[in-house]
């Protein structure tokens, strides 16, 4: 009898561990995104509001010909590491999701190596070009390789999951540059500017180690294999940088420098403003997006992300409404020499409106991996743009640049959900 009871509480002892250990199994489940994205958020939001303040200040900082130079070389900045480097970002964080899987150290080493001296390269013969001062190029070149080393580095930690870094070092990054910058333009002009925005990215590299020295436990990923993955999506992001900063540099073939500097602050601004509720809602679902791809849940995953795209929407609708209603307001806040971007609100809302809508549609093709499609139609909308830029900017100035914007933004949202894959997000 006695033994009968001991055994009966052994297995109610049991059957409570078990459950207990289902149900703190399921609470970390439930609890791991939520830990993440709060993690995750401070990487793209507070970036965001560092950027949507940079130009407002630097128009008190430099002169309008200033600004515009500092636009010029900031863009070079913008599209060089996209074209050198991102296939590399892309192949690391993508093969985080085969478990072990990742590029060995010597690929790792070539592969930095190939990006650093590319983009350097790219960036001092396209700044010499844009300002025929070889110490401004190359100052360009040195700014572009510091770049693209922290943005490898930091592509290791988001791929190993370590957002808390990984959100803690971008941050930083970007509130330190914010008043360095401003130092700089104000002592040096447009090269001062440009290296106190990114000089921080020096002293923060100690801390953006990774154990990417050793090697991975599972798969090892050649050279080759990273470039072809990451080629299409390097191509989908150097049609996305041209759609938003190739526009500067047609306006400066037929306008002054002031007029750029009146564009790009407008665009500037709107565009960092629409990019924080997008911002948002990636902080809110990334994390758990991220842990359902690593479990092969990729229908769940494509299903969130299309989720958020109405609430997308809404907020970014809510946001023009407000952009408009109040644009005598905020653009005072820029300057006397600012006026002219009263203009460009409405033409630059709508089409930052429609971009917002095509992130979270990029993200679904590239979850089914289809980068090349996305590639394509991005492709066809920088080209338009160039196109159209080139034959409205000489009649119509900024305004057409604007309205330039708008029309290619929504061709490119057009083509994006015309060819959408709707199997992969209905889920039949």
């Amino acid at each position: 009898m006695a033994a009968n009871l001991r055994q009966v509480a052994q297995d109610q002892r049991g059957r409570n561990g078990k459950a207990q250990s289902l149900i703190a199994a399921t609470l970390a489940d439930y609890l791991l995104p939520v830990r993440a994205s709060i993690a995750y958020a401070p990487a793209l939001v507070i970036p965001g509001l560092a950027s949507l303040a940079l130009y407002p200040l630097l128009t008190r900082a430099m002169s309008p010909d200033q600004l515009g130079t500092y636009a010029l070389l900031s863009g070079l900045l913008a599209a060089s590491p996209i074209v050198c480097s991102y296939w590399l970002e892309a192949a690391i964080v993508r093969y985080a999701f085969e478990a072990g899987a990742g590029l060995g150290p010597p690929a790792l080493r070539r592969g930095t190596i190939l990006a650093i001296g590319g983009a350097a390269l790219l960036t001092f013969f396209a700044a010499l070009l844009t300002t025929g001062d070889v110490g401004v190029a190359a100052i360009s070149a040195s700014m572009s390789a510091v770049i693209v080393q922290f943005s490898v580095r930091v592509a290791q930690l988001r791929a190993r999951g370590d957002f808390t870094r990984y959100g803690a070092l971008l941050s930083l990054r970007s509130v330190a540059g914010l008043p360095l910058a401003v130092f700089g333009g104000l002592s040096a002009g447009p090269a001062g500017a440009l290296v106190g925005q990114h000089i921080s990215q020096l002293a923060l590299s100690p801390f953006v180690r990774t154990k990417a020295e050793a090697r991975p436990a599972g798969r090892t990923i050649s050279l080759g294999d990273a470039f072809k993955y990451g080629l299409p999506v390097s191509l989908m992001n150097a049609g996305a940088i041209i759609l938003s900063v190739g526009d500067r540099y047609i306006i400066r073939m037929s306008q002054p420098l002031a007029e750029v500097a009146v564009y790009v602050t407008a665009y500037m601004v709107l565009d960092q403003a629409f990019r924080l509720i997008p911002a948002a809602a990636s902080a809110g679902i990334a994390p758990s997006v991220f842990n359902a791809w690593s479990r092969g849940q990729r229908n769940q995953a494509i299903a969130e992300i299309f989720r958020t795209l109405g609430l997308v929407i809404a907020g970014e609708l809510l946001l023009l409404m407000v952009a408009v209603l109040f644009t005598e307001k905020w653009t005072a806040l820029l300057g006397p020499d600012y006026v002219g971007a009263r203009l460009l609100v409405v033409p630059l809302g709508l089409g930052l409106l429609m971009h917002a809508a095509n992130q979270p549609i990029s993200l679904v093709y590239l979850a089914q991996e289809q980068g090349r499609t996305l590639a394509t139609n991005f492709g066809i909308a920088s080209l338009a743009n160039i196109l159209i830029n080139l034959a409205v900017v000489p009649i119509f100035g900024i305004i057409g640049a604007a309205w330039t914007t708008t029309a290619t933004y929504g061709l490119l949202l057009l083509l994006n959900s015309a060819r959408l894959p709707l199997r992969a997000v209905t889920g039949s």
